[in-house]
């Protein structure tokens, strides 16, 4: 900006000299021009921001950033989900969260906070709804690079394979090295006989097409297995230094487990399908997939958006809707669209890339990192205060019990599972924003006049209400819960394992039966005065650790959703519908109970954090489709086949058949989860 001033000063100057204006004779001859005073350097900015465009980075204030209309997300340490905030974004209402700073030490993989509750595996956390803050993974891949191991990973083998490997207790763990060492010498021996001087080159020799197939899937399954631990190990997943290669054993099995937590691959530890995939990308690889979940959820956070692509997978939904002006635009993933803006704005395309901007800096620069991006326009029916409504789908429902007379279980085939919809009416229109997997009520364990029976836990359906949520909530459980449920053994490898109370299930933590955040289902009755009265049955949406069983499996009534999913949901529903922030709410509860001769103590102080919406979010639960004998829930504890109730009935009496059992009222469902 100087050389320009100084430039176009000479040429005034210059342009004077050669034609200068007529002067009166008794005028004074003309001063020399003076060079005005240099512009002032633009103040360093009170509240910083990195604003990024097309890979370029300029410092400007925050305030500065967001009139342009850029979108400032947070990188730092210090950030956590909005339902984990502690202050409304203008400041207006503060109210400290309890569960904030174990959410923060997770996140940044250090020590929870004393007498925190979320003591399970304390790293690699993202599938529970704790992903790691940039910095972490800034750190992982400087201690990848560190590593002299991965030379001898190539992942040929693990990029062959293409089957399915599991541990199974009771089966004899090196099937597959015995199945190589059996084959490999008659292969060499069939080769030498060919003059070849490897085996695999026996695919095109005639003859020998049906030997080498059955060699190729041998050798292939224990090549991988072999690449699949040295990978592993590698990594430094595996739980102690020895590691058994050719076994596909316990400690491999839950490496694979650790690594899938690492990756967010919903599995359960075994070689196969996504699982795979990961294993077949190179670390620095799958820590730029990490990286971009982490941007995408806190972009997510700070535009308030919750479209990820799921909406258009509803049975019948739109791919467009209409705008007020009559435009037809198509459903969005926002969060894809997020994210791709994002990776242009930072310049960040290909892993590398990404490894140099994350390690260029320093870690307490990460630490602190805020960047400023353009993110794509909302759609036309965002704004402050959104019409919005939930549809439950319960899917198939089987309400026939599940066991015969000796206990064995019988087949209840799901093919259509249960989901959950959020929409936004807009100009008339039901828009779908989401559409997630989620969970329905089945038979669950029950204690009645203490003894463990089979209870079936129905989700309840019709016309509900949200009218509170509820972050790092605390569940509380009923009188009905089985003690054995309300117990856990904590002790690690040369550790003397003890017998505690569950604080992990109970919570606040990731691992608690409601996850993060929660919002109760309640039933609302207009009195004869026109005041209303809500019913509670229990039954909530709500986060969950146990990933899987939302995949696959039953609840106690509640519809779960994977933490993540619930963390986003709850987040977008506050900052688009009026709320008071009530905070921490407490509670005095406490119980005793025995077991074994051993006296135990539960104490819980709080519900959790404590969000009230000004107007309620109406949830519409389906019946969904029924399958079996069995039209209704059956409300007679069910015995179980194990349990000797002494009474001339005997052990193994299951009840009554379902179809006289069918006939039975539903009874209120007294379980939270």
């Amino acid at each position: 900006m100087k050389v320009e001033v100084l430039c176009i000063v000479a040429l005034v100057s210059c342009c004077q000299a050669d034609e200068p204006p007529p002067a009166p004779r008794s005028a004074a001859p003309a001063p020399a021009t003076a060079a005005p005073p240099p512009e002032p350097e633009p103040p360093d900015p009170t509240d910083p921001v990195q604003v990024f465009e097309n890979g370029a980075m300029r410092v400007v204030d925050r305030a500065d950033a967001e009139r342009d209309g850029f979108t400032v997300i947070d990188l730092g340490d210090g950030w956590t989900p909005y339902v984990l905030s502690e202050c409304e974004a203008d400041g207006s209402v503060c109210k400290a969260n309890a569960y904030r700073p174990t959410y923060l030490a997770l996140a940044n993989e250090r020590e929870p906070p004393e007498g925190a509750h979320d003591i399970r595996d304390g790293k690699f956390l993202e599938l529970y709804g704790i992903a790691p803050t940039p910095r972490v993974i800034r750190q992982r891949i400087v201690e990848d690079e560190a590593k002299s191991c991965w030379a001898d990973v190539t992942y040929d083998a693990i990029r062959a394979f293409d089957g399915f490997m599991a541990f199974s207790r009771g089966v004899d763990d090196d099937v597959a090295m015995r199945n190589f060492r059996a084959i490999e010498p008659e292969a060499r021996r069939m080769a030498e006989r060919e003059g070849l001087t490897d085996p695999m080159g026996l695919e095109n020799v005639p003859g020998r097409r049906a030997f080498f197939e059955r060699y190729r899937r041998v050798r292939t399954r224990y090549m991988a297995l072999l690449e699949v631990q040295r990978r592993l190990a590698c990594e430094g997943l595996f739980p102690t230094d020895h590691v058994r290669e050719g076994h596909f054993d316990w400690q491999t099995h839950e490496a694979l487990a650790l690594f899938e937590r690492k990756n967010r691959v919903f599995g359960w530890g075994f070689v196969g399908r996504e699982t795979t995939d990961a294993l077949r990308r190179g670390p620095l690889e799958n820590h730029y997939d990490a990286f971009l979940r982490v941007v995408e959820e806190r972009a997510a956070s700070a535009g308030g958006f919750v479209e990820d692509g799921t909406a258009k997978e509803a049975p019948g939904a739109p791919d467009t809707y209409r705008t007020a002006d009559g435009r037809t635009e198509p459903l969005r993933d926002l969060l894809g669209e997020a994210r791709a803006a994002i990776v242009a704005a930072l310049g960040i395309p290909t892993p590398q890339a990404l490894r140099d901007f994350l390690v260029s800096r320093s870690e307490e620069e990460i630490g602190h990192l805020l960047v400023a991006v353009r993110l794509p326009d909302l759609p036309a029916y965002y704004g402050p205060d959104m019409d919005l409504h939930v549809l439950v789908d319960r899917g198939d429902v089987w309400y026939d019990f599940p066991y015969d007379e000796a206990g064995n279980e019988l087949p209840q085939p799901v093919s259509r599972r249960p989901h959950e919809t959020l929409f936004v009416r807009y100009e008339g229109q039901d828009i779908p924003l989401g559409y997630w997997g989620t969970t329905i009520g089945g038979w669950r364990s029950e204690l009645v006049d203490g003894f463990e029976y089979y209870s079936y836990k129905n989700s309840d359906v019709g016309e509900r209400v949200w009218r509170e949520v509820v972050a790092a909530p605390v569940w509380i459980p009923p009188d009905s819960t089985p003690t054995r449920d309300l117990l856990r053994r904590e002790g690690g490898p040369g550790q003397r394992a003890r017998t505690l109370p569950n604080y992990p299930e109970f919570g606040p933590g990731y691992a608690s039966a409601y996850g993060l955040v929660m919002a109760p289902h309640l039933r609302e009755i207009v009195r004869g005065d026109g005041t209303i009265l809500p019913i509670d049955n229990g039954i909530r949406t709500h986060g969950s650790f146990d990933y899987m069983s939302i995949m696959q499996r039953h609840s106690h009534g509640c519809h779960r959703l994977l933490n993540h999913v619930a963390i986003r949901l709850f987040g977008f529903v506050l900052r688009h519908r009026a709320h008071e922030r009530t905070g921490q709410v407490p509670v005095n509860y406490s119980r005793r109970f025995e077991v074994d001769g051993e006296e135990y103590r539960i104490d819980l102080g709080t519900r959790g954090y404590s969000f009230r919406l000004q107007e309620a979010i109406p949830v519409v639960v389906t019946r969904g489709r029924v399958r079996g004998l069995a039209r209704e829930p059956i409300e007679t504890p069910m015995r179980k086949h194990d349990v000797d109730y002494g009474d001339d009935a005997g052990p193994g009496d299951a009840g009554p058949p379902a179809a006289e059992a069918a006939a039975s009222t539903v009874a209120p469902n007294p379980f939270a989860g």
